[in-house]
């Protein structure tokens, strides 16, 4: 890893800082990557290579089924809470419970060992903003790589299997010259459009400013109450970023909410169309914002 990333390093001509760097649950990465391009903006986990270790050592728990299905949603949902003081609190109550029953004691042992010490590599609390959770997307790739041009076979020669990366890249490029003449319409943007529409059926009243142009809080149905904040610094390319909201000219890297969409969701929208906080484009300009 060290070796290969030392190649990409020269062929680009520069070290990259800030980026977001995820990984599964080794060092082997992390170690080559800091000692080539140096440390990352940001550390993370894939949440499913997380997910994976945790139902591969519910063998730990000495008990039937159900006890095992409790244990593992409840290690789950303290993956997904988005209050670091909440996060604290509920894993001592966890661990405490875990070590009094002895049926658990093995479980909560490994991962007090393997995950307390360090949270900010797989919780949700430690993550928002980043809007990224796995790796989905690379794994994707190699499975088109592997079942697509190279016929699911295990090739060994390095000549075949470059010249399976040349065609899977030369598909690539051609399909990236037609979204860029043609244009591409993704879900991704449609269900952005779409809450920028929902956005617009909410009540002002309750949206309440606390912070200016850094934090704000949002009542959904139920009484329940949101955190939008704007992010400082989230290592992307803003002009190029194509998860945007074009009426409101921000992307989905400017603001997060406690809601856990990795999307520009309707509390956002509602916050930019009361406030329009000044963003942090490279102009400074407060973008224009068109009322309905």
């Amino acid at each position: 890893m060290h070796v290969f990333l030392q190649v990409v390093k020269e062929a680009i001509g520069y070290p990259l800082h800030d980026v977001v760097l995820m990984t599964d649950d080794t060092e082997v990465y992390s170690n080559a990557w800091n000692a080539v391009m140096g440390k990352p903006a940001h550390r993370l986990l894939c949440t499913w290579h997380i997910d994976r270790a945790w139902r591969k050592n519910l063998k730990r728990v000495k008990g039937d089924s159900d006890l095992k299905a409790v244990i593992y949603k409840t290690v789950r949902s303290l993956m997904e809470l988005t209050d670091a003081d909440v996060f604290k609190e509920k894993v001592e109550q966890f661990l405490s419970a875990g070590m009094e029953d002895e049926r658990t004691v093995e479980f909560t042992e490994y991962f007090r060992r393997e995950y307390v010490a360090r949270p900010e590599l797989w919780a949700y609390c430690h993550r928002l903003g980043l809007k990224v959770h796995h790796n989905m997307h690379l794994e994707a790739m190699h499975r088109v790589i592997k079942h697509v041009h190279l016929q699911g076979r295990k090739v060994r020669r390095l000549d075949k299997s470059i010249l399976a990366l040349m065609k899977f890249m030369r598909a690539k490029m051609s399909d990236r010259l037609l979204k860029l003449h043609k244009g591409k319409w993704t879900r991704h943007i449609g269900g952005i459009r779409q809450r920028h529409q929902s956005c617009l059926k909410l009540s002002t009243e309750h949206c309440c400013c606390v912070i200016e142009n850094v934090l704000y809080t949002v009542v959904g149905s139920q009484d329940v109450a949101y955190s939008v904040r704007q992010n400082d610094a989230v290592p992307h390319e803003a002009q190029t970023c194509a998860l945007k909201c074009h009426e409101c000219n921000i992307c989905v890297h400017s603001f997060s909410c406690t809601c856990l969409r990795n999307t520009i969701c309707k509390q956002i929208h509602l916050v930019f169309r009361i406030y329009m906080p000044l963003c942090n484009h490279p102009d400074k300009q407060r973008p224009r914002y068109k009322q309905p």
